[in-house]
C-alpha cells in the first residue's frame, strides 16, 4: 500500500514570495524522506533524486506567485517522483 503526500494551503494569501515557496518546498521535501517508502528504491531503480529535484524547482521559482501558479511547480515536482499513487490535493479551492 502506498503512502499518500498531502500539502495542504488552508487560506493562502493572493501572491506567494519566492521564500514562502522555497520554504513549502523544503517542507514538502522533509516529508517525503520521512513518509514515501519508495524513496530508496526510486533513487536506487530509477534515478530519482528529491534532492536535485527540489534544488531545481528552488531555482526555477519567480519572484512572486499565485496560489494556482505554484500549484504547477508541486505538481511537476510530484509527479518526476515517478509515483503513479503520488499528487498533489488540497482541502480547500484555491483562490482564483
Amino acid at each position: 500500500m502506498s503512502q499518500a503526500l498531502l500539502l495542504v494551503l488552508a487560506l493562502a494569501p493572493q501572491e506567494l514570495t519566492r521564500d514562502q515557496m522555497r520554504e513549502d518546498l523544503e517542507v514538502l521535501a522533509r516529508d517525503v524522506r520521512a513518509q514515501w517508502s519508495y524513496l530508496e528504491d526510486k533513487r536506487e531503480h530509477f534515478g530519482v533524486d528529491l534532492d536535485a529535484l527540489v534544488a531545481r524547482a528552488t531555482a526555477a521559482l519567480p519572484e512572486s506567485a499565485t496560489p494556482a501558479e505554484f500549484d504547477g511547480v508541486l505538481r511537476r515536482l510530484v509527479a518526476s517522483l515517478g509515483d503513479g499513487h503520488g499528487g498533489v490535493r488540497y482541502e480547500q479551492p484555491l483562490p482564483e
